[in-house]
């Protein structure tokens, strides 16, 4: 007898025994059912908090545009290729579609099963926390040439960023340079913020000083004065995506710091008033490093910084180290 014949007598008899079938069970991988997957979690996108910038300017909070940022109703192929492989993603465009927030998925208990585990992962990465520990430690740039040589690290240069130096830091590493860094009177620990975020997510820390003064502005008909404020100090930012495995972190960073160095004072004939008036321009100096690289969970980036200026040390050079860690959700006891 043929094996084809043998199929209605084999499923006669499973229904003879009473154990039941499914339809994708009788007509195999081909039968299709509809399935819908609310992804409004997916396509919602993660606020941005960038830092405030550092200036003699400072605007009101009033013109600074609110950063939540407007979901754009992506398109069905634009989810597709986001979130499957090529090749899948040519698939699913005919046999799926996007409505509202909600996925349409029309295909086999095969294609189906794939959809959900993708949405599964995807959902997983996209609610993962990282947690990120920065400090900023400055010193005389001969006390750093002769105490901290570190000539065992992989230094590498930042593109872009000349005098600037990158490397890695195991957490033994990372806590004995802290911990030299807490007994040297030479240096000096000037910022040491610590951030949690969303995957993606935009986030900043701020330690910063402010000072009013009078500043010249010039009119039509001559000068006047108008009070201003200048702000100086840290600002750090950064964006956090770890890897599906949350093995990585791929660290997007940024620190600035604006020092003031003087005020310097100046007397200016004002109009209409027939007077001289005394105000002052602010002398300020910038420092920044930026860093776009991946690091182990749990792992630092060092960076050999370029020349900060103040007004009470001159001119000092030092490092940033910047730790991240993907946050693992607590066990349910």
């Amino acid at each position: 007898m043929r094996v084809s014949h043998l199929i209605p007598v084999l499923m006669f008899g499973l229904a003879w025994t009473g154990i039941p079938l499914t339809a994708a069970e009788v007509h195999g991988a081909t039968s299709e059912v509809l399935r819908l997957y609310d992804i409004s979690d997916l396509t919602a996108l993660a606020r941005d908090f960038p830092a405030r910038p550092l200036s003699d300017r400072m605007p009101p909070v009033s013109a600074i545009p609110d950063q939540a940022a407007a979901d754009l109703a992506p398109t069905t192929s634009a989810l597709l290729d986001r979130w499957f492989t090529p090749a899948v993603a040519a698939l699913l465009r005919s046999h799926s579609e996007v409505r509202g927030a909600t996925l349409l998925v029309t295909g086999t208990p095969t294609m189906q099963a794939h959809v959900e585990r993708v949405l599964a992962v995807e959902r997983q990465r996209h609610s993962a926390q990282v947690s990120m520990h920065a400090t900023v430690c400055l010193m005389e740039a001969a006390h750093r040439h002769q105490h901290y040589p570190l000539a065992t690290l992989r230094w590498r240069a930042l593109d872009g960023q000349p005098g600037l130096a990158v490397a890695e830091l195991t957490a033994a590493e990372r806590a004995h340079l802290l911990e030299q860094f807490a007994l040297d009177g030479e240096a000096q620990v000037v910022f040491q913020p610590t951030m949690t975020t969303f995957a993606g997510q935009l986030a900043n820390a701020a330690q910063f000083a402010q000072r009013a003064y009078l500043a010249p502005i010039f009119a039509e008909h001559g000068a006047q004065t108008q009070i201003q404020v200048l702000t100086y100090g840290h600002t750090l930012e950064a964006r956090a995506t770890p890897t599906d495995d949350h093995a990585f972190v791929h660290l997007q960073v940024t620190h600035t710091c604006l020092d003031l160095l003087a005020m310097t004072r100046v007397a200016i004939p004002i109009v209409p008033v027939d007077h001289a008036e005394a105000v002052e321009v602010p002398q300020t100096a910038t420092a920044s490093e930026y860093l776009d690289q991946a690091v182990i969970s749990g792992g630092t980036l060092i960076v050999a910084t370029g020349v900060y200026h103040d007004q009470q040390h001159g001119s000092r050079v030092g490092f940033l180290l910047i730790t991240a860690e993907v946050v693992e959700p607590s066990a349910t006891p």
